[in-house]
């Protein structure tokens, strides 16, 4: 029975009650003693405080003399004037029935003066400061020394560094020192401005360390070191005056005071991602913390085999998680990466995760069967036992939004406009909410961004809201500053993502996302029924129900253009779509190795438009982003082939090519066609092949010519290409009367009349070459007439008895 009054190991009330006592009723009786100094220290006075259940009254006695008078327990034991050497208290108390304790059960603590003590220590640590501690205005992370002596510690030429092998990274300037038993804090940044000693770095919340150095002089030995895990926000680590790192209270210049802790048995495995897309980068198994306390980590083991191999990975020391909170490992296998990156992979066929105490008894077990690519599966609600899949991963977040915002959703997108112009007359990218709902939702504070590690890129502002059923447009125009209306940053249209996120006082809960790959121009991807159904290629339909656009097959898709020796730039190649219809490129494959035929795979929502935006360039760079138009392979200048394979192998395309020139590239003439051609002076990704350049035309600047006079110039045009070609001249928009332009020479002439001046008259010039296509270039300028009459025509209803004077 006296069982069920034990604390259990990891409860929050160890060590919480008073003189750190556990709390409860299973506490061992009489008294209890703390405040003892440090076991060696330079301090020749000391403060104990006598405690205990039902103790009222204590006696001590000091290094084995008799137990002195009676005294209560409202007043502490004071000691002062104490020389070097060793000492002990005993303590007995008296309850409230009056009954002493027995001097053979007397609680004792001991400790030892030296007054040669002399130790510089690292003291405290701030890794992720959000809003715990202002320096100027802002929250940097911090550091804090202890100057553990009776004696000024002299810190000039010592260092601190989290780099070992940088040891030097920060130094102590001539003159810098610390004053006995004094606390200095460190500014972790180099915002050197804002004042303070900043170290030059920051502190890595997801795990790091701290080490001081002697200075050179005396061998640059280590003098002190921190190591630590994951860290919560707002709470500090400190070190308590038995030695022990342990989470702390933020008290920089202050003595630590230890954070209470909660019991790692109720920690959850939350989330898990055992088959990453190249977008997510890597596997992820999430913690979560139930508790109403941060919880230690540290001694608990994460492992994907939790019966045969249960230690697989051990979680850093000084490791934590905080209250209702989550935290988030990589499983990559590349633990140098940090304290949150875990020594296994995870298997995407099925597998298990475990986590496990120091005593290698389960914590959580979970087994998950065969994963769909870049699905995670989790617990919904977080800690609970139901396990759902999550199209769009949640690591360190939670998939479920409160309130109305639930009901709003991303519906249409347009990353590629080229032509569906707004009331301004500009083409900007859009996107499109719809409300699910049949009220009328505030937007106040909701995030869109293009990235995920950014939620609040551009918020709605207040008063902003959507009507039950109803739409809403947001711009997304790079060349307008952001506003009500606009995000002010544009989307690629090689491929993007776009994230709605819950308010910050929900903690930016992801309310609902879409990541696409390269766009066909002038269509928009739209959910299709709105706000429910799967994202599909759509007609632009801004502020109204979507309509779907039909898409061809991927058979009119050609490999057309390829650039393999650039002058600067990346390599590349270009698509083309023959059909009439847009055509979905998801999924299809392509490679430089006709034998490897998944070298890259084109990720999903990705398109290729129709007419003159049927061309979609690829950059390849040899690095495979998983969400736009990089591919992993470079061509080689040498020679090299590319294929365009269907996503279960299949030929659709492919061409072989020999030595290349630099800054020529190659492809199909015309666009499609079998032949193959150089174009030497007209590169054209994204756009048509072409055997022709445009001509050039030489500026001219603005003329004059007076009234009865002739304006006389020879226009100057030139063409690269060989043979020559045959060049005509003509005006690009309408002109005044008698104003000639010769189509064969160029030469333009006018001798303007009295009635056309004084006038400025606006010229345009056209010069075409008879290629194929024929191309054009132009030339714009003004002739000022000067002189001749002033056409005035006047209306006036004169009254009788008035005058008019011109």
């Amino acid at each position: 029975l006296t069982n069920d009054f034990r604390l259990q190991a990891g409860s929050p009330a160890i060590g919480a009650g008073p003189n750190g006592l556990d709390m409860g009723a299973y506490v061992p009786g009489g008294a209890s003693l703390s405040g003892e100094p440090p076991l060696v220290t330079w301090l020749t006075s000391a403060t104990l405080t006598v405690g205990g259940p039902g103790i009222t009254h204590y006696r001590f006695a000091l290094n084995g003399r008799p137990f002195g008078r009676e005294t209560p327990v409202t007043t502490p034991i004071l000691l002062s004037g104490l020389t070097d050497g060793d000492y002990t208290v005993r303590v007995i108390g008296k309850n409230s029935a009056g009954v002493w304790q027995a001097a053979t059960n007397a609680a004792s603590r001991s400790w030892t003066v030296d007054t040669s003590v002399a130790r510089l220590q690292i003291n405290e640590i701030l890794a992720r400061n959000d809003s715990a501690v202002g320096i100027s205005g802002y929250f940097p992370d911090l550091a804090e020394l202890y100057n553990h002596s009776g004696r000024p510690a002299d810190l000039a030429g010592l260092s601190l560094t989290d780099d070992p092998v940088q040891p030097r990274r920060f130094v102590f300037p001539p003159g810098a020192e610390l004053a006995p038993g004094g606390h200095l804090v460190l500014i972790a940044d180099d915002r050197t401005e804002t004042g303070g000693i900043h170290l030059g770095f920051n502190l890595d919340a997801s795990g790091g360390a701290l080490y001081l150095y002697d200075r050179p002089a005396n061998g640059g030995r280590l003098l002190d070191s921190v190591r630590f895990g994951v860290q919560v926000p707002d709470l500090s680590i400190g070190r308590l005056l038995d030695g022990r790192w342990t989470l702390t209270y933020p008290t920089f210049g202050a003595p630590n005071r230890a954070h209470p802790l909660g019991d790692p048995r109720r920690i959850k495995i939350n989330e898990w991602l055992a088959n990453a897309n190249p977008l997510q980068s890597d596997d992820f198994i999430e913690l979560f913390n139930p508790d109403s306390l941060p919880v230690s980590l540290a001694g608990l083991f994460l492992s994907d085999e939790p019966i045969g191999a249960p230690h697989r990975h051990p979680i850093a020391g000084l490791s934590f998680i905080g209250a209702g909170a989550y935290q988030v490992f990589v499983a990559d296998g590349q633990t140098n990466k940090g304290a949150d990156h875990l020594g296994f992979r995870l298997a995407s066929t099925s597998g298990m995760i475990g986590l496990l105490a120091e005593d290698g008894r389960e914590i959580d077990v979970v087994a998950y069967g065969p994963q769909a690519t870049g699905v995670s599966q989790g617990r919904q609600p977080s800690g609970a036992r139901t396990i759902v899949s999550f199209a769009v991963p949640t690591p360190g977040t939670t998939w479920a939004a409160s309130g109305d915002a639930r009901f709003i959703v991303l519906n249409e997108v347009m990353a590629d406009n080229r032509s569906h112009t707004n009331s301004l007359g500009g083409a900007p990218d859009w996107v499109e909410l719809f409300n699910r709902s049949a009220e009328s939702i505030d937007l106040t504070g909701l995030g869109l961004s293009d990235q995920f590690d950014q939620p609040d890129r551009w918020t709605f502002p207040p008063g902003s809201s959507i009507p039950g059923g109803g739409y809403l447009v947001v711009y997304f125009d790079s060349d307008a500053a952001a506003s009500a209306t606009n995000a002010g940053f544009g989307l690629k249209a090689s491929g993007d993502a776009l994230y709605l996120f819950d308010r910050s006082q929900n903690h930016r809960a992801l309310l609902d996302s879409v990541v696409f790959g390269p766009q066909a121009a002038d269509f928009s991807l739209g959910k299709i029924p709105d706000g429910t159904g799967a994202w599909r290629i759509n007609h632009p339909t801004a502020g109204s129900p979507n309509l779907e656009a039909a898409l061809g097959g991927v058979a009119n898709v050609r490999i057309n253009e390829w650039m393999a020796d650039p002058a600067a730039e990346e390599d590349w190649f270009e698509l083309f779509n023959a059909g009439p219809l847009p055509v979905e490129l998801s999924g299809l494959k392509l490679t430089d190795d006709l034998n490897l035929r998944d070298h890259s795979t084109i990720p999903p929502l990705s398109f290729i438009g129709v007419g003159p935006f049927g061309y979609q360039q690829f950059i390849a760079g040899g690095v495979e982003t998983g969400r736009d138009n990089h591919v992993g392979f470079k061509l080689a200048a040498g020679g090299d082939a590319l294929g365009l394979f269907t996503s279960d192998g299949f030929l659709i395309d492919r061409v072989i090519f020999g030595a290349q020139r630099e800054g020529v590239s190659e492809g199909r003439y015309p666009d499609g066609a079998e032949e193959i051609a150089r174009f030497p002076r007209s590169n054209s990704p994204g756009r048509a092949n072409t055997l022709n350049s445009p001509p050039r035309l030489v500026a001219v600047p603005d003329q004059s010519v007076a009234v009865g006079q002739t304006l006389s110039l020879n226009l100057t045009a030139m063409d690269a290409d060989l043979p020559n070609q045959t060049l005509t001249f003509s005006f690009g928009a309408p002109v005044p009367e008698g104003l000639l332009l010769s189509p064969a020479t160029g030469v333009l002439t006018w001798s303007p009349t009295e009635l056309q001046g004084p006038s400025v008259v606006g010229v345009a010039v056209v010069v075409t070459d008879n290629g194929t296509p024929p191309l054009s270039n132009r030339v714009a300028f003004t002739i000022r007439v000067l002189g001749g009459v002033l056409d005035l025509r006047l209306r006036a209803a004169l009254l009788a008895g008035e005058t008019l004077l011109l």
